[in-house]
Parts: structure tokens; sequence; C-alpha cells
């Protein structure tokens, strides 16, 4: 243990004598209850984490009643907190050692990752944001504290909190969105109970002990539902993932806790009035979580109504990401594709003599094929079966973070078409071409513009999947990549594909292989290429909807070695269902020789001071 280690434990084993050796009534024995306060037992102050390792006894009589599915919701997520950091890598694990589950040491872990954050430069986006969220945070854990201080056994209840916080906190620090989204709901959970945190005296009654105990219940789940998914998508390696953020998780436990906070608030202000009746009913109409309080089959029975309820939501989510113009332009593109297989097949059934016996015998043929059957799948099954690909690209290089702050400003003719093409339907191509430049990706306005676009279409709620290609000099050949062209190209490839994967409905139908087989020929080289080429494919034609798909830097990838491949790429993102928008700043002589003039756009890439169109979501077809 270190010194600091060692002397918060010799100040918390000291407390329990503290007030016995100073008389009451004195200044020293005030002190000493202040000291004292928080604490349980000896065995706890010698080793703070132990309730997390040990079997919690139910409570019993009253108080049993008032916290039972409190109790509950305590034990499961001390059981999830143990399953959770046993699959957190090492540089994620929280040194128990040198933490505490107290108020105290959140505020030092919060403190410890910011300061970690401005060590590695990482203090502007996501972190920014995330740092003023969990500053608001801090400010509101006194207000937890003496919450949940007027429950029995409050003190029990503050150390699991607070040390599953420190755990969750620790291991979420280097997923900028992870940690962005999680410090803003910590902070609106937060602000919350300060709004309800007004006058202690009101918590005293026993109808405003049982919401306390309701509101924490379902923070607590909230806390489980976290752990859970961080847990699921760092097993699918989409912890780092831009899609199904946290937010659509937890947006169920959010209303929840919301409601009940204004409950709480509301009781507060009739507690001095003689309502007691309309507040009864007030309290009888929440909304309660169907797993609170169950436990053995009955629990089993609520989590799979719960799993059923949350697949049901996230289907209506992924249903109405698609706007009704979109679903038009889903039925146009699926006419467009039947009637070029149609003229296509007519074409070869004709042949250079007419319909004749050949003819008839090529219908007979195309007649009697039976298509492929389908297969149900869901989203989690497929992206298991492909996690591996994770290693084979950085997820850094999916999103770009941008100044939101400082406009991409961009000449007029440009915004035009990129207008135009975000708000047509699908396929459509459009080639962003700036002049060859050799700089930093945050000194390049082409590829800056790039990240605006991709952060405006997130903005949108739009589907969009994306990524920046790089050269990278000291990177280590794998073997069967001949070139260092050849291996970033395969990285792009798998890049689109996982994230293609993470916008598929939770359950549809497919004809296409999608098992683990498939996935793993998939081996990081250019003799796979094929192969991906046709999962891309079978990917693209399964998206409900259309799909943003913005790539910069393709220029990068120019070499004989993949002459004959990138024209293939093009070929399958010109799929019916994706909307490409592609940058560059150098030359790339396949573009030029497969994409027409109508599909390009020369774009100077530094605009003077005070000139162009600063890029916003009217743009893309949303509202500013």
């Amino acid at each position: 243990m270190s010194a600091t280690g060692d002397s918060r434990l010799l100040v918390r084993v000291y407390s329990f004598e503290a007030e016995d050796r100073n008389p009451p009534g004195s200044d020293a024995h005030t002190l000493a209850c202040i000291v004292a306060e928080g604490q349980e037992d000896r065995e706890t102050a010698i080793d703070p984490w132990r309730r997390f390792f040990e079997s919690r006894t139910p409570s019993h009589g009253n108080d049993g009643f008032l916290t039972a599915a409190l109790d509950v919701e305590t034990g499961a997520l001390r059981e999830k907190w143990l399953l959770f950091r046993e699959s957190c890598p090492n540089a994620e694990q929280l040194d128990l050692t040198t933490s505490q589950p107290t108020v105290k040491s959140v505020k030092e872990t919060v403190q410890a990752v910011q300061t970690a954050w401005e060590s590695s430069q990482r203090q502007h986006g996501r972190f920014s944001k995330a740092k003023k969220f969990f500053h608001r945070f801090c400010g509101t854990l006194n207000s937890h504290k003496m919450m949940m201080a007027v429950l029995p056994s409050g003190n029990e209840y503050i150390s699991i909190f607070t040390g599953v916080l420190n755990v969750i906190i620790h291991a979420s620090a280097n997923h900028e969105k992870v940690v962005e989204d999680l410090s803003n709901a910590l902070c609106t959970i937060g602000e919350h109970v300060n709004d309800c945190a007004t006058d202690q005296e009101l918590f005293q009654t026993e109808d405003m002990q049982k919401l306390i105990a309701d509101l924490y219940a379902h923070i607590f789940l909230f806390l489980t539902s976290v752990m859970d998914w961080m847990m699921k998508r760092r097993r699918q390696r989409l912890l780092d993932s831009f899609k199904e953020d946290l937010p659509s998780v937890i947006e169920n436990d959010m209303e929840k806790i919301s409601g009940i906070s204004d409950r709480i608030r509301y009781l507060a202000a009739q507690s001095s009035r003689a309502e007691a009746r309309s507040t009864r009913l007030a309290l009888e109409d929440l909304a309660r979580d169907v797993r609170i309080g169950l436990e053995g089959e009955r629990r089993h029975q609520a989590e799979m109504i719960h799993h059923a309820e949350a697949m049901r939501r996230e289907q209506e989510r992924s249903s109405s990401s698609w706007s009704f113009e979109k679903r038009q332009q889903l039925a146009e593109t699926i006419v467009d594709l039947l009637e070029d297989k149609a003229l296509s097949w007519l074409e070869t059934a004709r042949g250079p003599q007419g319909w004749g016996h050949n003819g008839l015998h090529t219908i007979t043929a195309f007649a009697a094929e039976q298509p492929k059957a389908k297969v149900q799948h869901t989203s989690e099954e497929v992206t298991l079966n492909s996690r591996f690909l994770e290693d084979y690209f950085d997820r850094d290089r999916v999103r770009l973070p941008y100044d939101a702050f400082n406009p991409v400003m961009v000449d007029a003719e440009t915004v035009s078409q990129i207008s135009d093409w975000a708000k047509a339907p699908p396929p459509n191509l459009l080639w962003l071409e700036g002049n060859p430049m050799q700089c930093d990706d945050f000194d390049n306005p082409v590829t800056m513009m790039a990240a605006r676009i991709v952060g405006l279409a997130d903005q949108l709620k739009t589907p969009v999947v994306s990524y920046f290609c790089e050269l990278r000099r000291d990177e280590r050949l794998r073997d069967g990549n001949g070139s260092r062209e050849a291996q970033p190209l395969v990285t792009l490839a798998y890049s689109l594909i996982r994230q293609l994967m993470e916008l598929l409905p939770p359950a549809f139908e497919s004809s296409s292989d999608l098992s683990t087989e498939r996935f793993r020929s998939l081996d990081g080289t250019i003799r796979s290429w094929n192969t991906a080429l046709s999962v891309l494919a079978d990917l693209v034609d399964t998206m409900p909807g259309s799909v943003f798909c913005i790539v910069d830097g393709l220029h990068w990838l120019n070499d004989r070695s993949t002459d004959g491949c990138l024209p293939e790429l093009l070929r399958v993102l010109r799929g019916g269902k994706l909307k490409v928008l592609l940058s560059t700043s150098g030359r790339s002589v396949v573009l030029r020789d497969e994409l027409s003039r109508s599909e390009t756009v020369y774009m100077r890439s530094r605009q003077p001071p005070g000139r162009g169109i600063p890029l916003d979501r009217e743009n893309l077809g949303g509202r500013g």
C-alpha cells in the first residue's frame, strides 16, 4: 500500500477510538464524531472494499420493508461490479489499494483522469465536454450522500455507490465517446438529486424514505446497465465505436430516475399541506422497472421481459432513424435495382439472334433458380462473430475530433454541391478534390471538412460510416501484404464492414453468410480482398435504409498493387443504399479514371480570411 493509503487506514481505525478517548460535550469529542461519521465497523475500516467481496445480509423488520427492493439491487450491483472489474484490461482496472469507496475518492478519481487527459493533450472535443460534466457531477456528490444517509444502513449504500463509480469512471477514461456520455448521464442524475435535496428535515418521513430507496434502486439498476453495456461492447471490441451509443441504452433508466425525482420534489412541496390522499394517488402512478425487488425465477422472468422490451424499443428506434423520406428513397432504390437486374437479364436472354431456342432455355433456367433461404440473425451475434476484425484497424481513424466552435469555411460552390449530395436519394457519389498538401490531419482543411460533415451527420442522427485513411511509414506489413498501400486498403474495407454491422437492426433476416467461418477468412491481408468486398456488398444490401459513407485520404492508397482493387471498392460503394463522399488532398489517378466530371468538385483548400460559408446542419438536410 502507498504512504497515502497507509495514512488513510490509520485515520479510519483511529476513528473508532477517538469518541471514547474524549469526554462528551468537548470540542474534541465533537470533532471525533465527525471523523467517525460514515464508518460502520472496524473490519470495514481496515478493508473498505470488503463489502464488495462478501454477500450482504438482507435487512429485517421495518427497515427491511423500506429497503427490500434497494437491497436486491445492491446485491445485483455488487455482483456486476465483480464481473465488470474482472473483465477490464489491466490498464483500465482500478487499483483498490490506492482508492476507497468514498465520495472523496470519487472526486480524486475524476481529478486523476482529468490530469491524465491534460498530460496526453486530450483537452479538446469530447474530453473537454466530459471534464465539464464531471465538474458539475462532483458538485452533486454530497447531495447523493445526504439522501442515502437517511436510509437504514445508509453508509453501506454510499459505499457501494461510490465504489462502483470509481471503477466505472476509471475504466471509461480512455474511451472518449463513452466517457462523454457517462459523465453527461451522471451529471444529469446528480442534478436531479440536487433538486430533491432541499430540506433534509422533509426526508425523515416513511413515505419519503420509501421514495428515496426507490430512487436509488433505479440508480443502482442504471449503474448495472452501464457496466453490462460496457462489458458487452468490450467483448464485441466495439467500446470505442460511435454507434449504439450509451444514451440510447440508458434512456429508459434515465426517464424513470427523472420521474421518481419529480415525485420526491412533489412530496416535499406537499409535505406542509394536508393533502396526503392526493399525494398517495400521485405516488401510486409511479412506473417502476419490472425487475426491481425480484429474485430467483421471478427475477429471471422479469429479466426476459425487460430484454424483450429493450429489443422492442431498439427496433422502434432503428425504424424511426429512417425517416419517411429515407424510406421513400429506399423504395425507389429497390425499384431501380430490380429494373437494372431485369434489363441485364433481358439483354442476356435475347442474345444476338433474338429469342429463339437459346432465349427460351435461358428464361427457363432463370425461372428455375431458387433464391437462397433467408436466415434469422441478430446484430449482437454478427458483431460477436466478427469481433476479431477490430485487430486490423484503428478506431481512432473512424472519427476525427474537430472544433465545433471553429466553423469550417467552404466556398459557395462546394457547399452547394455537398448540400445537393446530402439531399439527393442514393445511390450517389461525390468526390471533393483538394490541392495536394503535406500536413497533419488537424492542419488539413479538406480532412477537417470531412470530419465536420461526419459530425453533422451524427448530430442529425443520420446513419453514417466513415474512415480517414493514412499511410504509416513505420507500420509492420502483415505476411501477404506486398506494399504499404495494400495494407491500409484492407484496413479501410474491414473498418466499413464493422461499422455497417453496427447499423444492422437488432433482429433481421438475410440470405447472406454471416457466420464466424466466413469472417475468419478475413485475415488482414490483400489475399482476403474478394471475400471482404463480398461481405461489404452483403451488408450494404442488408441496410434498412440509406447510409452516409464518408472516406477521406483515398489518395494515400494509390499504388500499382492497388490499381485493380480500388475500382472494385468503388463499384461496391456505389451500391444502392450508400451516399458516398470522398475527400482527398492529393492526386488520385484511380478516382480520375473512375469518376465522371459531374461527380467531382475541385475545391480551394484554404479560404481567404472572411471568405467562404460555414458548413452546418442545414447543408445536410437538417435544421440549423
